[in-house]
């Protein structure tokens, strides 16, 4: 098991400080989650785990080492991140995107070999996608290529998987499936899953986890019980909840809402 730590992170855009001094432990093959309103430091953070983008003070540290100072290939082969827009792409197929996956395991300029055939294959099986693999990912519709792009994910037979807004642009059908996917991977394969989501309620059905940000910092963690709470909500998101539990999991879930006027 991989173990992953934020410790005291602030990270800034120009001179403006989007994340300040955060420190998070990311539970081993759990499932986390973070929410909180827009511009408040959800993907910020979620790159800079990842090292698309660096801080200014502070570290992250995987099993006691700073991602900063890994070698790109060692730590692609520990992390994998699925950002909300992906590259357009025309004329490649399917079964090329994903082996795209098996690149920080290949030796210089070496084709595929037949374990990095078996873990495509294995990939695209284990998304679901395996009709589609001769197909050009430009004909495919936006939940059947958020599955390319989380089998190319797979591919590269991570620990941690970061997945910045996976259900952003996607019916509801779509999103449902993608986090049902995500949910039997990590049950299934033990995949540490670090996910930012706006919708609190999936947020709280899929999650084992859920850090709660506002203005760049963290204003509460925990479980689903912890988190989602009626105080937790209003002054996250400025809104006051209504919340019961959900019928099958028992999680708290909002079922109505209404704005909570400035002065009050």
């Amino acid at each position: 098991m991989c173990s992953l730590k934020v410790e005291e992170v602030q990270i800034k855009y120009d001179k403006q400080i989007i994340v300040k001094n955060i420190s998070v432990t990311i539970a081993p093959q759990k499932i986390t989650t973070i929410i909180g309103p827009n511009g408040c430091g959800k993907s910020t953070l979620l790159k800079a785990m990842s090292r698309i983008l660096t801080c200014s003070s502070g570290d992250i540290l995987l099993d006691g080492v700073s991602i900063f100072t890994m070698d790109t290939k060692r730590l692609a082969k520990r992390i994998a991140i699925l950002l909300q827009r992906q590259e357009n792409l025309s004329g490649i197929t399917v079964e090329e995107i994903v082996s795209y996956g098996r690149f920080p395991h290949r030796k210089g300029l070496r084709g595929l070999g037949s374990e990095d055939k078996e873990i495509i294959d294995w990939a695209i099986k284990k998304t679901q996608i395996d009709e589609l693999r001769h197909r050009y990912i430009d004909e495919l519709s936006g939940g059947q290529r958020q599955r390319v792009w989380l089998a190319m994910a797979l591919a590269q037979k991570t620990d941690i998987i970061f997945l910045d807004e996976p259900t952003t642009y996607l019916d509801i059908s779509y999103q449902l499936e993608i986090l049902e996917l995500l949910k039997k991977l990590n049950e299934e394969e033990g995949y540490t899953i670090v996910m930012v989501l706006h919708d609190i309620n999936q947020a709280s059905l899929y999650s084992d986890h859920i850090v709660a940000l506002a203005d760049g910092k963290v204003v509460c963690q925990g479980g689903a019980e912890e988190v989602v709470t009626e105080a937790n909500i209003a002054s996250i998101f400025n809104i006051r909840p209504t919340i019961q539990p959900d019928e099958k999991t028992k999680k708290p879930v909002i079922i109505g809402y209404e704005l909570i006027k400035r002065g009050e």
